[in-house]
């Protein structure tokens, strides 16, 4: 035994030995690293070998002390500590971050992200899944799974945790802020494959495209729809971006580019200290030049806020959301990057910069030209509902284009011509007999005020030559 525990402490020191000289040899031909902080690294990896040796021979539960998961859990800790975002990908877990960007997997149905206050929390949940039919909403905290507290948890082991064989069942317990309620929900997993875009025409005057997430099909979904609305001879153009937790940046850029001039900035990325800045340009004729206004809310993230920043720097949109709120704020860069185990490394190593050098991520959001006076409440109502881009009958009739089976375009079509933007469809009723609380509490209904502002703005011509000044 005595044997056994100096060979291996020797092998654990040859090794610590053998990885230190290739990092100092590796900080000699950097110049960003100097030879002190190779040192630095030198002395920090010589505590690292001596506490996993000891922890490896002497911890009294031998079957938790495996080199691997120890290494591992060392990595995780390391990383953990950077921020939320970088993450160690074992090899199973790279597999379905894979699967996650071609748009079919499953579990919930749901984007997750640990924000500031460090617990789980849902960004959007996907329309017409699992989670989305048990009514779970944007920023609902996931506290618990499968009674396990999620305090602490690394997004990638949640993830891990929430999906599993179709047909099994999970139980996530949500706090909802707005009610500070705390509530289980049992779910059964599903498989997770979602039309990327819904597609609508507004009165026969407008097109409307709410795009669902910036995977690798987001720029094919977006060009079918726009084939669509050509066929309908549209005179202007909403973009759907809320509840959009983003994707995958060469998306975001591709997506841009159909509604921008060529050779002009989309987003910037700057690596350590501002360097390294690497532009990305619009790079084909601008695939729609109608006069455009995006929605946006505070769950539109990443890629979202890419797209949305690259409009409303160049003037080539209106950006309509809430009042008081900005959008997600999730401007920094994750590089995946593949090693010899078939895991990888998931680490953030650069800021996204909108074309006028704005930090998405140090500004923490992009902040709506037009807010609308609405609180999150009502926006996470309104989506859980399926009334995502129900109009007011006074505003206009709408004629759902794609997916055919899409409830959120159930609109009626009738007009009613004494109803106000300010009242729910349907809610016209005798002043002296009831007052407008009480009809509204019989009969209550809630519409898209984002929405209806967007039309209102398409039909007051404000934005009508922003386009063609920009295609100068």
């Amino acid at each position: 035994m005595a044997e056994r525990y100096l060979s291996r402490r020797r092998t654990l020191r040859r090794a610590g030995r053998f990885v230190t000289l290739a990092v100092i040899a590796l900080a000699v031909a950097q110049s960003s690293w100097s030879i002190s902080e190779a040192d630095k690294f030198y002395d920090q990896i010589k505590i690292f070998n001596e506490v996993l040796s000891e922890v490896q021979f002497k911890y009294v539960e031998e079957d938790k002390v495996q080199t691997e998961a120890l290494v591992r859990s060392a990595i995780q800790g390391m990383l953990k500590d950077l921020d939320p975002h970088s993450a160690y990908l074992p090899p199973k877990e790279y597999n379905d971050f894979r699967e996650d960007t071609r748009g079919m997997f499953g579990g919930l149905g749901i984007t997750i992200d640990i924000p500031e206050d460090g617990w789980l929390t849902v960004v959007s949940p996907l329309p017409d899944t699992p989670a989305f039919r048990e009514g779970i909403l944007a920023g609902d905290k996931i506290v618990k799974i499968d009674g396990e507290s999620t305090e602490g948890i690394d997004i990638r082991e949640a993830v891990r945790q929430l999906r599993g064989e179709i047909g099994t069942q999970v139980t996530i317990t949500i706090f909802r802020p707005s009610d500070r309620s705390t509530v289980d929900h049992t779910i059964t997993r599903d498989m997770i494959k979602i039309p990327n875009v819904y597609v609508y025409t507004i009165d026969d005057r407008f097109g409307y495209i709410r795009l669902i997430e910036f995977k690798q099909t987001a720029s094919a979904d977006l060009d079918q729809a726009l084939d669509l609305l050509d066929e309908k001879d549209i005179e202007g153009l909403i973009l759907d971006l809320r509840f959009n937790s983003g994707g995958l940046l060469d998306m975001a850029v591709e997506v841009s580019d159909k509604f921008l001039p060529k050779n002009k900035r989309v987003v910037s990325i700057r690596g350590r200290n501002g360097d390294n800045e690497r532009p990305y340009l619009s790079r084909n004729k601008a695939r729609s030049r109608l006069p455009l206004v995006v929605l946006v809310n505070q769950a539109s993230a990443s890629a979202s806020e890419i797209v949305a920043g690259a409009m409303k720097d160049w003037g080539r949109g209106i950006l309509v959301g809430p009042a008081g709120r900005r959008t997600y704020g999730k401007g920094s860069v994750q590089t995946v990057i593949p090693l010899s185990d078939q895991s990888a490394l998931k680490i953030t190593t650069a800021k996204y910069f909108t074309p006028l050098g704005r930090s998405i991520q140090d500004e923490k959001g992009i902040e709506p030209d037009i807010q609308v006076d609405i609180d999150e409440n009502y926006q996470r109502q309104m989506l859980s509902l399926g009334k995502l881009a129900k109009l007011p009958k006074t505003i206009a009739t709408v004629e759902q284009i794609w997916p055919p089976t899409l409830e959120e375009a159930q609109l009626a079509e009738e007009s009613v011509d004494s109803a106000t933007p300010e009242q729910a469809p349907g809610e016209i009723e005798d002043k002296e007999s009831e007052s407008d609380s009480e009809a509204e509490d019989k009969n209550p209904e809630i519409y898209d005020k984002e929405l209806a502002k967007a039309v209102e703005i398409l039909e007051s011509h404000v934005i009508w030559a922003s386009a063609d000044e920009l295609f100068k």
